[in-house]
């Protein structure tokens, strides 16, 4: 997904609050081999960085956001724009994320050419949460975990979409 990923993931989300949310945010570290992060204390502050932006919802006269039980699904396949989808979505506390963790990949990446045709790609950014806790690495935890089994695969059953189904019905009974 691209950069027109995010903004269109941002759009949606924003149908679906009714105040303000901020998204992730990032910072790109600056190679600079004079300077380790031990010989200057200011070195792991070297770099670009994108600060949170915030998600608004739709004026009133525009639309009226939908405000019933929604949940998000998740899985290793998760990265990128659609992680930073995750990040504002639990900020905007609309519903659960259902799943399995995410992939832990901004989707940034560089591309450094090796001898014998060879090519190393190397994460490039270090996105966080908008208070700075970092998810590259580790993913974005669902609130509801659900493992999906090779015996779920082979009968043809969507674990996750079954435990979001599940959810959303016992929510609107409520």
């Amino acid at each position: 997904m691209d950069g027109g990923g995010r903004e269109q993931g941002y759009a949606m989300l924003s149908r679906l609050i009714e105040r303000p949310v901020l998204t992730s945010r990032w910072r790109t570290p600056q190679y600079r081999p004079a300077y380790r992060g031990s010989d200057s204390p200011d070195s792991a502050a070297r770099g670009s960085a994108r600060p949170s932006d915030t998600i608004w919802p739709p004026p009133i006269r525009e639309r009226v956001p939908y405000t019933g039980p929604v949940a998000v699904l998740s899985s290793a396949r998760t990265a990128g724009p659609a992680e930073d989808f995750l990040v504002a979505f639990r900020g905007g506390n609309r519903g659960p994320i259902i799943g399995e963790p995410s992939a832990g990949s901004t989707g940034q990446t560089a591309v450094v050419p090796l001898p014998s045709g060879w090519q190393l790609r190397v994460t490039v950014t270090r996105d966080a949460y908008p208070d700075g806790k970092e998810f590259v690495r580790t993913g974005i935890i669902p609130e509801h975990r659900v493992e999906v089994e090779a015996a779920d695969v082979l009968a043809g059953r969507d674990a996750v979409l079954e435990r979001a189904r599940a959810y959303l019905v016992e929510t609107a009974r409520r």
